[in-house]
């Protein structure tokens, strides 16, 4: 009886690993096609890294468009918000 549940646990397991067919990457915001592009785009421009690292980088792709907000109008720059800065004076 142990042996066929450490058995059945065993093989669960590699079926588990081996349907893992790319992306695991869902969004409410981002469409399917969307994240497939990227997936596609990442595969394109890193051949030769690890599948965690890309799986890694979709992860924070997808994550960071859906963090961006749109805002209609105005302008805005890194560092507006008006803080002294003199590019001359390091030491702080």
């Amino acid at each position: 009886m142990k042996v066929n549940s450490i058995l059945l646990i065993i093989i669960s397991a590699n079926l588990v690993a081996c349907n893992d067919s790319g992306n695991t990457v869902s969004s409410e915001i981002i469409s399917k096609q969307e994240i497939a592009r990227i997936d596609t785009n990442i595969n394109k421009l890193y051949p030769d890294a690890d599948s965690k690292l890309k799986q890694h980088i979709l992860n924070v792709a997808v994550e960071s468009l859906e963090s961006m907000v749109f805002i209609k109008g105005g302008t805005f720059m890194m560092g507006d918000f008006k803080a002294p800065c003199s590019p001359l004076n390091i030491k702080r």
